[in-house]
């Protein structure tokens, strides 16, 4: 049994140093890995590991736990672009659209003065509280509400499988994946924020499983106002709900759109760099995330 308990930490070890090499292809470790520890029906472990300068508790067999345990972060290209964005603001503030368990919120409290993390869900809301307090992590304020273009209680869909975080205020998204949980609060989003007092925002990222197009909607005065960089998921539950010309309304003027690429590929197997804008198509399946740029 000692024997046995040995080889499964020597595994682990060695597949998370493979999961670090971030010039190899990220497709190449993330089927390998996932050949030996599968994240949907890994058992569970808990652990603690250094996240960028801070201490991040997590849990195996949670996914994005799982991918900050044997790569370091969950989606590590968005969260370059997203320190790249602030590093010449003065205190920079960052507004956490749909925060899930706080990883991209934790990240950012190390380069912003300030930053608001919006999750309504409560399970995973536990879980963000819980990093902040194991971090230390003081600046991230966390606010138990949606951002919309109204104020009302929505039906919420629950995930039930190991990624919590396809949760979801639109039936259709991830619905092999979820149930109906129960309503939810929304709040409309330039109001709420406009009651924060905040005299910039640098950057707003809204990841919220397809209730994009709903967020934007409530923050068109926010966007007008304070001119932040918006790092925004574009799954395909968001593009039956926004099109282009509707995302081209709902902007100020003199925003720009480009799709975020991470972890551009040469020779198959390697990576070039972690991250890097292209022209947006968005007929271009392979854009999963879009950068919507003030000017």
């Amino acid at each position: 049994m000692e024997g046995a308990s040995m080889h499964h930490r020597l595994t682990l070890n060695w597949l998370r140093f493979f999961g670090h090499l971030d010039w190899l292809a990220f497709g190449v470790r993330d089927r390998i890995i996932r050949y030996f520890v599968n994240p949907d029906t890994v058992d569970e472990k808990e652990f603690a590991t250094d996240f960028f300068g801070l201490r991040y508790q997590g849990n195996l067999n949670t996914f994005i736990d799982w991918s900050v345990y044997f790569f370091g972060a969950y989606e590590k290209g968005i969260l370059f672009l997203m320190k790249d964005i602030v590093k010449n603001s003065q205190n920079p503030i960052f507004i956490d659209v749909g925060a899930n368990v706080g990883h991209h919120s934790l990240f950012m409290s190390k380069f912003c003065q300030e930053v608001h993390s919006f999750e309504p869900y409560d399970r995973v809301r536990n879980i963000l509280m819980s990093k902040l307090l194991f971090s230390k992590c003081a600046n991230v304020i966390v606010h138990s509400v949606g951002l919309g273009e109204k104020n009302e209680f929505v039906d919420f869909y629950a995930p039930i499988g190991r990624n919590i975080g396809t949760g979801s205020f639109m039936a259709e998204h991830a619905k092999d994946n979820n149930i109906k949980y129960g309503k939810l609060e929304i709040v409309e989003g330039d109001l709420y924020i406009s009651k924060l007092n905040l005299n910039k925002v640098d950057l707003i990222k809204i990841d919220v499983e397809g209730f994009e197009k709903f967020v934007l909607l409530g923050l068109k005065g926010t966007l007008e106002k304070y001119r932040p960089f918006v790092v925004m998921e574009y799954s395909q539950v968001t593009r039956d709900n926004l099109s282009l010309q509707e995302l081209r309304e709902i902007l100020p003027s003199g925003y720009s759109i480009k799709g975020i690429s991470t972890y551009q590929r040469f020779c198959l197997l390697f990576n070039r760099r972690n991250y890097h804008l292209i022209d947006f198509d968005p007929k271009n399946p392979n854009i999963a995330d879009l950068l919507l740029i003030p000017h």
